[in-house]
């Protein structure tokens, strides 16, 4: 009985382990890029922007009144949530000896028996526009300055009286002031200025998230609060 001849295996070349492969030998196969759902934009009617905006201003308010506020004399200048605002430059405003040197004339005695000398003039003069003022205290020179209080002001002309009278007229505020400066301390104080827009109303609402020491808070306390550093 004859049998069909058996016809050889074919042999399979194995790639070389250490020979790179031809860059002529590409794969033929084209590529296909999966295909993406297009997505219609859906514009969210006047009700629902309504809805979340007061949303948002509910749970603003909840914030506000159920988290801890946080003490503005430890909260950096980077995490500060007003950091953003266009605020001038530190300026030393009060300082319990006299200044000596070339701008010892733009400077004057407090008030009566009172400690202490301020500048005549503070934030270039700039007192009729409406701007927010943070006041901070310095224990030693080049030392770290602690924000203690903060002012909001309408604006104000000076044709009487002096910018402290006007901006530190609180008589607990007025204590601490003389208190400070007994003790040696340093009045530093910058501002910026306010205007009607959107996001100056955020930046004032911002401000309840902090508790300055000498701004009495009415829901948590009704005199100014002691610093530890200078205890």
């Amino acid at each position: 009985m004859e049998t069909a001849p058996s016809t050889p295996a074919r042999l399979v070349k194995i790639p070389s382990l250490t020979k790179p492969s031809s860059p002529l030998k590409t794969s033929t196969k084209p590529t296909v890029n999966p295909s993406r759902n297009s997505r219609t934009t859906r514009f969210k009617s006047k009700h629902e922007r309504m809805m979340n905006k007061r949303n948002e201003e509910r749970l603003e308010k909840y914030k506000l009144k159920n988290l801890p506020k946080l003490k503005r004399e430890n909260v950096t200048q980077t995490n500060f949530m007003l950091n953003d605002a266009p605020w001038s430059r530190w300026q030393l405003a009060i300082t319990p000896e006299s200044p000596e040197g070339v701008e010892s004339h733009l400077w004057q005695k407090r008030r009566g028996d009172l400690t202490g000398y301020r500048k005549t003039e503070i934030c270039n003069g700039q007192y009729q526009k409406p701007a927010l003022y943070e006041f901070a205290i310095q224990t030693h020179e080049h030392c770290k300055r602690y924000v203690v209080y903060c002012k909001c002001n309408k604006g104000f002309t000076l044709d009487k009286g002096s910018w402290e009278s006007r901006l530190l007229n609180n008589t607990d505020v007025r204590n601490e002031v003389e208190d400070v400066l007994k003790k040696g301390c340093r009045i530093f104080v910058r501002h910026f200025p306010l205007r009607k827009t959107s996001a100056t109303t955020n930046k004032m609402a911002d401000l309840g998230h902090y508790d300055y020491a000498w701004r009495c808070q009415r829901s948590e306390r009704i005199s100014p609060r002691q610093l530890q550093v200078l205890n």
